[in-house]
């Protein structure tokens, strides 16, 4: 059980904290960039090629210094695409780009957030050791309280697949005692069904994911993290045979997806639900 809601974890949180990114667009900037860039947004969580796609698309158009900031978004967006798709090796030359433009312009206030996520490049790849590594470098960035919550949340996922339950429990708290915001909510939501996975009995588990529920259930923009805790949800209750909740949190799950075209997650979805029935 722990296992199968865990593999969500690192599959589900990758587009957590770009979702501002579409405001840094501007008037200025050229209308080809936004478009490119808002297709590349749109088709997050539903078409890793099509994210790619339109993000290299924009990428291309933003050579001028006067969108740096935007290119290193642009990256992100790469990296995190990359991930999903298990392409190591592009995440990696992504990342090392976005470490030049970093340096070369000196934009240390995206460093924070680089390092976090090639941390977690390396800890999709099952390198734990080197994942730290780099997430205690981003730690000792300066990073503000947002993306410090962010490195606590990925270090105890880390934490996790290294099986030190007490230090993973301990950065899950510290990110979660860290105030939220509106773009920094999702990151709460994730610690708390990673919480969830570290524990046994049902009332624990069930404590954290309704935690995680209350936070997105009537949040439109987090309708893809529903499905998740919904999913995980479902899961637990098959558990512990209530088939009916069950049932229910399946249903549900596999509306929004249907309806939001979250294709690959409908897929595991439906398996899981007719494997069950």
């Amino acid at each position: 059980m722990v296992d199968k809601l865990f593999k969500y974890l690192l599959v589900f949180c990758y587009f957590f904290g770009i979702q501002s990114l579409e405001a840094t667009t501007n008037t200025n900037t050229d209308a080809s960039f936004k478009i490119n860039f808002n297709k590349a947004w749109q088709f997050r969580n539903i078409n890793n090629d099509s994210t790619i796609y339109y993000a290299t698309k924009a990428l291309t158009i933003s050579n001028n210094a006067k969108i740096n900031t935007k290119k290193i978004d642009l990256y992100t967006v790469l990296i995190l695409s990359y991930i999903q798709k298990g392409d190591y090796t592009s995440a990696i030359e992504k990342a090392q780009q976005a470490q030049k433009l970093i340096d070369y312009f000196n934009l240390k206030e995206k460093e924070a957030k680089l390092l976090m996520w090639t941390g977690n490049i390396y800890q999709s790849m099952g390198f734990s050791s080197k994942a730290l590594e780099y997430l205690f470098k981003a730690a000792k960035s300066k990073p503000n309280n947002s993306i410090k919550k962010e490195i606590l949340y990925h270090t105890a996922l880390v934490y996790y697949s290294l099986n030190e339950i007490e230090q993973c429990r301990n950065k899950a708290h510290q990110s979660i005692s860290i105030q939220s915001d509106k773009n920094n909510l999702e990151n709460s939501v994730n610690a708390f069904i990673l919480l969830s996975n570290i524990y046994n009995s049902f009332d624990s588990i069930n404590f954290y994911l309704n935690k995680a529920y209350n936070i997105v259930k009537d949040d439109p923009e987090m309708e893809y993290k529903k499905v998740v805790v919904l999913n995980n949800q479902a899961l637990l209750y098959d558990m512990v045979g209530k088939i009916k909740l069950r049932n229910k949190k399946y249903l549900e799950a596999i509306n929004i997806a249907k309806y939001r075209h979250f294709t690959s997650f409908l897929t595991e979805l439906y398996n899981n639900y007719s494997y069950v029935l």
